[in-house]
């Protein structure tokens, strides 16, 4: 299922406000496995930082005991601007020629093999949310999917739409992004990550941010490490 059907079958059941659930629980979770784990991480729309949140959760797998190799691959359209080295990571560009989806899930099923050779690798894709459907397979193939949705977007809606891709991809995690109000994503999403310039900037420069937008981001990673 694609976002685009996601969230157009999620608006119809959307006729009044949905009673308020359980907190999200806030309690810090530890990444307790170097084992390989293979993320997808992709945006509900345009804009909402996708991008930032895979390279800060990328920095997050980082930290396990003894250490383990992370890699950080960006599906960009052709045409996007190439994304700079981003410290510890090992950062990488889809081929330009690779357009098809078969082509695609076989270019992740031998880059995943040759990272995970050593040290039980963790690699996460970026996935714009245009490349849904042609990273189809590939996603298929990850541990978890984390879905990412604006701060400022309808934290109802957001979460139907995570239910419904959970359907077809299974481990699904919802994160909001840059969330001024966290009251208003408590019990929909499994992290809120704050809104923060200095944190972004932090990320972009390969660093793992503090504050809360590091505890959320360590949130994310170990929820994709636990694999229903």
């Amino acid at each position: 299922m694609s976002l685009l059907a996601a969230l157009a079958r999620a608006q119809g059941y959307l006729l009044e406000p949905a009673a308020r659930t359980a907190p999200v629980r806030e309690a810090p979770l530890e990444i307790a496995s170097g084992a390989p784990v293979q993320v997808a991480v992709t945006g509900l729309s345009r804009g909402a930082g996708a991008s930032t949140v895979a390279a800060g959760v990328a920095l997050a797998l980082l930290l396990v005991p003894g250490t383990r190799p992370s890699h950080l691959v960006s599906i960009a359209a052709p045409g996007d601007r190439r994304r700079a080295s981003l410290g510890p990571l090992v950062c990488w560009e889809l081929p330009p020629a690779l357009r098809g989806a078969d082509e695609l899930a076989g270019y992740g099923t031998t880059l995943a093999r040759l990272a995970s050779v050593r040290d039980g690798a963790a690699v996460v894709w970026d996935v714009p949310c245009d490349e849904m459907p042609r990273a189809s397979g590939l996603v298929d193939a990850c541990d978890a999917l984390v879905c990412v949705a604006d701060g400022s977007a309808e934290p109802v809606l957001s979460s139907i739409v995570r239910d419904m891709l959970a359907e077809r991809h299974g481990h699904v995690v919802l994160a909001a992004n840059r969330v001024r109000d966290l009251e208003s994503w408590s019990g929909r999403c499994t992290a809120a990550v704050p809104e923060s310039r200095l944190a972004a900037a932090l990320i972009a420069r390969g660093r793992t941010p503090g504050g809360g937008v590091g505890e959320a981001l360590a949130r994310i990673a170990a929820i994709v490490e636990e694999r229903p």
